[in-house]
């Protein structure tokens, strides 16, 4: 198993909860109803003078646009949760414009899923150039 051979075996039954609540989510529901959807999405983007490279944890199609989705592994609730949303702001939106660049498509939302807390946070209000 994984977590062994990462030395961290007393984190296996937590790692597994995570795990399942993280797949039973609505959120993961409306993904699998997705006319598509792809995992570990690898871009890169620029924008005047600054390039971003990274993965898109997960990016699916739906009625209206693409739907991308960042898993948050933050130990965190209530108002530190949305503090750390607010941080998270500007990797959404090069996220969107990667994914708008790559495939000329309408972005409707990031989504950023906190899977511990159990939470998502929606990022909408994103202007693309």
């Amino acid at each position: 198993m994984k977590a062994v051979a990462q030395s961290i075996p007393g984190m296996v039954d937590g790692i597994i909860e995570t795990g399942r609540k993280t797949l039973s989510h609505p959120l993961l529901e409306r993904v699998r109803q997705a006319k598509r959807f792809f995992r570990e999405v690898p871009f890169s983007v620029s924008l005047k003078d600054k390039i971003m490279e990274g993965k898109i944890d997960l990016l699916y199609q739906e009625d209206g646009g693409w739907v991308i989705v960042d898993y948050k592994t933050d130990e965190v609730s209530g108002n530190t949760l949305n503090e750390r949303f607010e941080a998270y702001r500007e990797q959404g939106i090069w996220y969107a414009r990667a994914v708008k660049k790559v495939t000329g498509g309408v972005v409707k939302k990031v989504i950023f899923f906190f899977v511990r807390a159990g939470e998502i946070r929606t990022l909408t209000d994103f202007y693309l150039t």
